[in-house]
């Protein structure tokens, strides 16, 4: 088969596209013909720092699964042959990852892909998903009428985070930066919008809460936002955050009687704990989407499995500039790109500003009458020329 494999640490052109050995699935798995996957920033992180959670170099990377079951292992019968699914399922230390035409995935940590969501919408939702669901029902336990306080709630994690609390019954305050944000945050369901920018946290505190402070703030920025998290918490209540790698006094939060939930959903992957509980997660998330009440994914324009390089690019230059993209690959070989979805701002850079590498832009160039000539480019800003 053809794989994407890292051969050392470091930027995305450390990735090489070539032929690797097709995986068998063993007791309790299933071979899953990949349809599509997702850019995650874990990927990112294992990829640039080959950190302990890697697999052995030269390895396959990728978390996120969607695609079809080809074959069972033994003892395999909650799926069958031919049935599409999705889930996290690889790209950490002893499990191969996704960036592959063919995966071997442990049968606990997927399920049925919602038949409200493509192949390709479903792939951007596991890792995401499942942080955003573990947050806020496992640990958090969100329920009807708590005020519920979201950070970066139009990123990967945090548009999920708003969705799923407000399908709990959760009254949704999302914290934005842009007033784009803000309306796609509403459009997602928020009750409120909070623009950091231009109002402060005790302005917004007492605003929408009388000063008390909100029942369950989810913190899907990390660092030093964990402090403004618990500042934002009212006494007793509770902080979910996903990035909590330094040092912190916690005296305020001592204060408050804060219960304080850190997030790292790659444990059950590492230390093969719980990994059903995943997949029942999964299935939540399904029914959500298939209900209407979760279907709304940020997705950008896929890639051609083969330019893995590119999209990945393309990732780290859409975060710098504070916008999120999942941004989708292909087995296929096939060239044709498709629309945004709905609920996307702005189209992300063909390529990232700067880059000298050849990309969508060039495609284009090749193919007359996908854009008009004199057209520009939103990420280079150069002209199409016809031919």
């Amino acid at each position: 088969m053809k794989a994407q494999v890292l051969h050392r640490p470091g930027e995305p052109e450390q990735f090489s596209y070539q032929d690797w050995p097709q995986p068998q699935p063993g007791p309790g798995e299933v071979l899953v013909r990949q349809h599509a996957t997702s850019v995650n920033p874990a990927d990112c992180k294992i990829r640039r720092n080959g950190s302990a959670l890697a697999p052995g170099l030269p390895a396959v990377l990728g978390a996120d699964v969607a695609g079809e079951v080809v074959a069972l292992g033994p003892g395999v019968g909650a799926f069958a042959l031919g049935d599409q699914v999705f889930g996290c399922a690889g790209g950490v230390r002893g499990m191969p990852g996704s960036y592959a035409e063919f995966i071997a995935a442990d049968v606990r940590l997927l399920a049925r892909r919602p038949h409200s969501l493509s192949l390709r919408q479903a792939a951007a939702l596991p890792l995401a998903g499942i942080t955003a669901y573990e947050g806020l029902v496992d640990r958090a336990r969100v329920r009807a009428g708590q005020r519920v306080l979201v950070y970066g709630a139009t990123g990967g994690v945090g548009h999920l985070a708003v969705q799923i609390a407000k399908a709990r019954g959760a009254h949704v305050t999302a914290v934005v930066s842009t007033p784009e944000k803000a309306a796609l945050a509403r459009s997602l369901g928020a009750d409120e919008v909070v623009l950091y920018r231009a109002e402060g946290l005790d302005g917004y505190v007492e605003r929408l809460t009388d000063g008390l402070g909100f029942d369950l703030v989810f913190d899907a920025v990390g660092g030093d936002n964990l402090n403004l998290a618990i500042q934002a918490a009212r006494p007793q209540g509770q902080v979910v955050t996903l990035v909590a790698r330094q040092s912190y006094d916690l005296g305020a939060a001592f204060a408050k009687g804060l219960s304080i939930h850190i997030l790292f959903m790659l444990i059950p992957m590492l230390h093969d704990l719980e990994r059903a509980r995943h997949g029942e997660i999964l299935r939540e998330l399904a029914r959500l989407a298939d209900e209407g009440c979760s279907r709304r994914c940020w997705i950008a324009r896929p890639s051609p499995w083969p330019t893995c390089r590119r999209p990945i690019g393309a990732w780290k230059a859409a975060r710098r500039s504070a916008r999120w993209w999942w941004i989708l690959r292909s087995p296929s070989l096939s060239r044709r790109q498709f629309r945004y979805r709905p609920g996307a701002t702005r189209a992300p850079p063909c390529r990232p500003p700067g880059s000298t590498a050849p990309g969508a832009c060039a495609r284009r160039r090749r193919r007359p009458g996908r854009r008009p000539a004199g057209a520009r480019c939103p990420g280079t800003g150069r002209a199409r020329r016809r031919g």
